[in-house]
């Protein structure tokens, strides 16, 4: 009987870990698809980023005000009044890179950062 009981004590701890391992299980890949939403969420909003007259943006330097977008180049003013023309192009892939290198979990929706 004693065998029995041991048995059973060693079966009861079994089921109890291949429990305990299914729900961990469950739970790590509701971890899973939440993160790749956030992070199929945060990639659109990247591809979908677009310069606004009026918005302000800022590289790793200063930061500025669009004032106009006349074809390839955004015209900009930096907080010190000074005036100068950038590369819509190249100045949208490095807020994408910058955006990239924060992650989902840093980034804001309302600040777009850029770099010269």
């Amino acid at each position: 009987m004693k065998t029995d009981s041991l048995s059973d004590s060693r079966y009861d701890v079994y089921r109890s870990a291949l429990l305990t391992r299914d729900v961990l299980l469950a739970i790590l890949r509701r971890i899973q698809r939440e993160h790749a939403k956030r992070n199929s969420e945060f990639l659109k909003t990247l591809a979908e980023f677009q310069f606004v007259p009026g918005g302000t943006y800022s590289n790793r330097l200063r930061r500025y005000t669009v004032l106009a977008i006349r074809g390839p180049m955004l015209i900009v003013r930096y907080e010190d009044d000074t005036v100068d023309e950038l590369t819509t192009e190249i100045q949208r892939r490095i807020i994408t890179n910058m955006k990239l290198e924060r992650g989902p979990e840093n980034h804001s929706p309302t600040s777009s950062t850029s770099e010269r």
